[in-house]
């Protein structure tokens, strides 16, 4: 009877990789061989190469896209029976910060925001540091959130009632499984020009 000596298995790789998804079987009489990519059967083209050796069959994709992410499934078939094995690629691609202002102006008790864009697959996890020390354990961590929009990519550090101690070194950093990246800005907090000891009138 057909079987899987050894199935197709799951794989992630990055963006513009070399991929290639490989079953070997035990077979006789010699079956035919059918590939899909969620479910559309895939045909041998320069873009995925179908090879067979012996009792290995492999599909080769030379440049793996995000178009190219989902379930491939081989479909073997002779007089015995068929038998099916199937696997998901996962195409990653670095994330990449922009659009983060080199300096940011506040002044103190208004709201601040720290705006920029990330974009990567699959989405990122987002960590804004103040000094080296994540924001959301810091002791005033309320008066901090974070907004991320996963349409546009945008994402912004809310600081609430900012203080002058606010001011520093924030940094943002990107993490999916293709790479962690990060970017700096500056934050600078003014205070509004106030007496502590005001005159008084004297004889």
């Amino acid at each position: 009877p057909l079987e899987f000596v050894q199935p197709l298995k799951d794989q992630d790789i990055l963006s513009q990789s070399p991929c290639t998804l490989t079953v070997e079987t035990n077979g006789i009489p010699k079956p035919t061989v059918k590939w899909f990519f969620n479910d559309q059967e895939i045909k041998n083209t320069p873009k995925t190469k179908l090879e067979w050796k012996q009792n290995t069959h492999t599909l080769t994709l030379p440049k793996a896209e995000l178009t190219d992410e989902g379930v491939y499934k081989v479909v073997m078939k002779n007089s015995e029976g068929d038998i099916t094995s199937q696997a998901k690629l996962n195409v990653h691609t670095p994330p990449v910060i922009s659009a983060l202002p080199a300096k940011i102006d506040a002044v103190q008790g208004q709201q601040v925001i720290i705006p920029c864009k990330v974009s990567g697959h699959p989405k990122s996890e987002i960590t804004f540091l103040k000094d080296k020390k994540d924001v959301t354990t810091l002791e005033d961590k309320s008066r901090f959130r974070i907004e991320q929009d996963d349409k546009t990519g945008d994402v912004r550090l809310i600081i609430t009632d900012v203080k002058e101690d606010n001011q520093g070194k924030y940094t943002i950093r990107s993490k999916n499984p293709a790479q962690t990246v990060e970017q700096q800005t500056t934050l600078n907090v003014t205070a509004p020009l106030s007496f502590i000891d005001k005159l008084q009138d004297t004889d």
